[in-house]
């Protein structure tokens, strides 16, 4: 077994196995109960994820971008997210999407690296890396050449680590959206001030 194959997100889930055979009412259930995993890892690392909500917050307010960089499905949902977050929360056009065009090339970390270039990322941006696995090359890559460039990256060791259990793409999608929300709570407060 390679590692690749003991990634959760890889691996059969024996909870599963017999999906075929389930009623629909107890698919929903199995479904509900995965969710409810969710709150639980958040919980856990509440105050890594203020943090950085607060960090990302920061940047927006200053003029700033959040970029998110996803690959795959991950990406799609990245991609769907930022055109979301625009009408939504009234972002205009500071959340924006990096993803690959093809499944083949969440491997591709030379891509990853050049969206993030081509978009002039700096250090008033914040770059959030969406991946179900957490170690998609394009992924890594756009996070890192991010850093380099003195952006915001994420997922930062410290928060990743708390979130082990914890599917990153959600992870990261909540953020933005609570990145989204504060940033438009802020420019309200300030209109009515």
């Amino acid at each position: 077994m390679t590692a690749f194959d003991q990634l959760g997100t890889e691996a059969r889930d024996a909870a599963g196995a017999d999906l075929d055979l389930r009623t629909t009412r107890e698919l929903v259930e199995l479904m509900n109960t995965a969710d409810a995993t969710v709150p639980t890892a958040v919980a856990g690392a509440s105050t890594q994820v203020a943090a950085l909500i607060d960090a990302v917050v920061t940047r927006l307010a200053a003029g700033g971008r959040l970029v998110y960089a996803g690959a795959g499905t991950s990406g799609r949902l990245a991609a769907l997210d930022a055109a979301e977050c625009g009408p939504t929360f009234g972002a205009g056009d500071v959340v924006l999407a990096v993803s690959t065009e093809q499944e083949s090339e969440e491997d591709d970390a030379e891509a990853g690296a050049r969206a993030i270039t081509a978009l002039g990322v700096s250090t008033a941006d914040a770059v959030v890396g969406i991946s179900a696995s957490g170690r998609s090359p394009y992924v890594l890559a756009a996070v890192s050449v991010a850093r380099e460039r003195g952006a915001l990256g994420h997922p930062g060791e410290q928060l990743a680590d708390a979130l082990a259990p914890f599917r990153i793409d959600r992870e990261g999608l909540a953020l933005a959206h609570a990145a989204c929300r504060a940033r438009s709570a802020a420019r309200i407060t300030s209109s009515i001030t």
